[in-house]
């Protein structure tokens, strides 16, 4: 998978890893994230995983609507 075995080891041994992972749960949770995968697409959070092409039209919406702002 490509992880580098000793860096991950220090992180859980140190502690960094779990307080990295509490941080992204916070910022998830301020914006609404219950569950994963969740994703803030142009101010908006969709929840769960899409399909591809349902996923591409929701970006594609998103950026059009920005240009129009």
């Amino acid at each position: 998978s490509g992880i580098e075995l000793a860096p991950l080891h220090a992180a859980l041994a140190d502690d960094s890893a779990l307080a990295a992972v509490t941080e992204a749960e916070m910022i998830g949770r301020r914006y609404g994230v219950q569950g994963t995968p969740a994703w803030l697409l142009a101010k908006r959070l969709i929840p769960g995983l899409l399909p591809a092409a349902e996923f591409e039209r929701l970006a594609v919406d998103a950026v059009q609507t920005e240009r129009s702002i």
